[in-house]
């Protein structure tokens, strides 16, 4: 398992180090002092703006978020990510990561609870890649940047990887927005590059010879799929090859991130699939399950009396109404606990449904997550994997109050969040 980490900087006449999180010896030895490149971007010195810069060492590679200080140019807080070459993390994940450290450096200022709420965010345990790739350490002289819009999104960068070989042949590459520019002079464009390298070289009579070939050439497509297991997030790897370009997914159920690229590792993300098994195939279940009740009720009302029958109606609308009623009450509990990270006790007991809930999980009560709580939120996702974890601690005899910080509950007096993702490989390690 490891852990992300985060260094915050101030930078002006000097560079001052404010703070970090999961800090470790040689990676802040290794981060490098932006000023000289900041000092290069086209940006209004009289407003706070974003941007990032990446750069690759030994032991992974880095995201500086610079926000600058107006209105003295090149002043600027450096939040720098790192993610370590073995860290399995999900580029959703990261992305965010990334904006809610964004939201913090633009706030008028860092406080206490700003650091608690990041200290939270960066204790966050991630698998082990299977493989470690080798990591290229930024060693060029030039800088790159790459000017992000309409399509060409932050977001589709991340979940194409901001890790990349390619960039290590540069001392660093800046991401900005499509209102930013770089001093003329001082930086390459990376997609001029890419658009050069993709013109064709040569115009002969071999082109015809060229496209014969090509036609029997094998293609290599490299491919990541993402994947839940009990443990938390993962990651398959594996290679098609194919004598045509590869333009849809090969995984029923999913799109690429990007265009498909020959030679290089794409990431699957959920999709839909309309085929048999999609909405098609839930379609035609749904008009089955209907028939299929239909024929029964059928065949019951024949050996049912009148009174019988009119009690069976009376207690099937009599359910009806309270499993619509649970339903409603579900599906609000339901959405909350799947779409947020960290769940807030004044919320949750405001929630029907979930009054308690945060109590069972601060005071370590796995039979109850395993139990009661399991069957009633059987819906969510995310919860579910908190009960699995609680049955694991459970029957591994986990002592969740080992360590100071978590006895005798799990958050120290006064803290009413937790992250549901810290939690559980904090319960089941």
């Amino acid at each position: 398992m490891s852990k992300l980490q985060l260094y915050i900087s101030k930078s002006g006449r000097e560079q001052v180090r404010l703070a970090d999180i999961n800090a470790d010896s040689v990676v802040s030895g290794a981060i490098k002092d932006m000023r000289a490149t900041v000092a290069n971007v086209d940006y209004p010195a009289s407003d706070k703006s974003v941007f990032y810069i990446v750069d690759n060492i030994q032991a992974g590679y880095c995201i500086h978020i610079i926000r600058t200080i107006p209105p003295t140019k090149p002043n600027y807080l450096d939040a720098t990510i790192f993610v370590g070459s073995e860290t399995d993390i999900m580029a959703e994940d990261l992305a965010d990561t990334i904006a809610v450290v964004t939201e913090k450096m633009l706030a008028s200022a860092v406080t206490d609870a700003d650091m608690k709420e990041l200290e939270e965010l960066f204790d966050v345990d991630y698998d082990n890649k299977d493989k470690v790739k080798r990591i290229k350490p930024s060693r060029g002289s030039e800088t790159a940047y790459v000017a992000c819009s309409g399509r060409r999104s932050f977001e589709s960068l991340i979940s194409e990887g901001l890790y990349r070989p390619e960039w290590s042949a540069y001392k660093c590459v800046v991401i900005i927005g499509d209102d930013f520019g770089m001093m003329p002079g001082t930086a390459v464009d990376l997609y001029e590059v890419e658009s050069e390298a993709e013109k064709p070289r040569r115009k002969s009579k071999d082109v015809v010879e060229d496209k014969a070939a090509a036609e029997e050439a094998t293609l290599r497509y490299g491919f990541v799929l993402p994947m839940t297991t009990p443990d938390g997030h993962t990651t398959l790897e594996f290679e098609v090859e194919s004598s045509k370009p590869i333009t849809r997914s090969p995984i029923s159920g999913y799109e690429i991130a990007d265009k498909a690229k020959e030679g290089e590792v794409n990431r699957l993300r959920r999709g839909n699939d309309d085929g048999i098994y999609g909405k098609l195939g839930r379609l035609i279940w749904i008009i089955a399950g209907f028939v299929v009740g239909v024929v029964v009720m059928m065949i019951a009302s024949l050996f049912d009396g009148e009174d019988s029958h009119a009690e069976k109606a009376s207690s099937s609308a009599s359910h009806e109404k309270v499993a619509s009623t649970e339903g409603v009450e579900s599906s609000e509990a339901t959405a909350y606990l799947d779409n947020n990270n960290i769940w807030q006790r004044e919320q949750m007991e405001r929630i029907e449904g979930l009054q308690g809930l945060f109590d069972a999980m601060n005071q370590f009560r796995f039979d109850e997550l395993g139990g009661k709580w399991s069957k009633e939120l059987s819906g969510s996702k995310n919860f579910a994997r908190v009960a699995r974890a609680a049955q694991k601690a459970r029957s591994k005899k986990v002592d969740p109050r080992r360590d100071k910080d978590h006895n005798p509950c799990y958050n120290r007096e006064g803290d009413m969040r937790i992250n549901w993702v810290g939690y559980i490989y904090w319960i089941d390690p």
